[in-house]
């Protein structure tokens, strides 16, 4: 039996001093909002207990899906990514980020520096890096799974926290999928 570990939205905390020209946009409502009480409900001491837990249970791979950072400021990418070392190798780990990762639109250049190989089917990172393709829709197949990396976080307006996908996204999902129901798989 495949043992699939998920985890969602671990908000990695506490967030670094913002610099003031770094709340100069939607960041700072979220800024406030951690300070209010969002630094109360994503307690490092949690994350760090449950990590614990999962690195001592036996599972074939691990899902993290939905939001690492907080307001996306630079210094939050690196800690993000330190966490996910942690859970283990980018092979044995499958990220798909979440609203909080495209915050801002300054915030997706971070993606490639910090988690592409996380963010990447076995295509991908079977490629050339030097030769581009869109991320996402992505495949990893692992043991008798697909593992279908979609993600719908674009940076949005201050007070909206909403993702879509585009209509290539859905074409080559149906691509993707198409290709792996025909290699005897289930997606």
């Amino acid at each position: 039996m495949f043992v699939l570990a998920h985890l969602s939205d671990p908000h990695i905390g506490p967030l670094p001093r913002p610099r003031l020209a770094e709340l100069a946009s939607k960041r700072m409502v979220g800024y406030v909002n951690w300070l209010r009480g969002r630094s109360r409900a994503h307690r490092l001491e949690t994350l760090d207990a449950l990590t614990r837990d999962l690195a001592a249970q036996a599972h074939d791979h691990t899902a993290v899906t939905g939001d690492l950072v907080n307001i996306a400021l630079p210094a939050e990418f690196a800690t993000a990514q330190a966490w996910l070392d942690r859970l283990g190798a980018p092979a044995d780990v499958t990220f798909v980020p979440g609203n909080h990762d495209a915050y801002v639109r300054a915030a997706l250049p971070y993606w490639d520096k910090h988690w592409e190989a996380f963010m990447q089917g076995d295509a991908e990172a079977a490629r050339d890096p030097s030769a581009r393709v869109a991320r996402f829709p992505f495949v990893r197949r692992r043991g008798p799974v697909a593992l279908v990396g979609l993600s719908s976080a674009v940076p949005t307006a201050p007070l909206s926290a909403s993702g879509r996908l585009g209509h290539d996204h859905g074409d080559r999902l149906g691509d993707l999928v198409g290709t792996t129901q025909g290699r005897g798989g289930q997606a």
